[in-house]
């Protein structure tokens, strides 16, 4: 069951840093 915890937060750590890079690139292109 830990296992799946710690799998489920380093998802979402990973989800999290996907859309903060995606948001600068975005952010650099339209430059906003």
């Amino acid at each position: 069951m830990e296992n799946l915890t710690i799998q489920a937060i380093l998802e979402a750590i990973y989800l999290f840093f996907h859309l903060l890079y995606f948001v600068g690139m975005a952010e650099c292109l339209l430059g906003i």
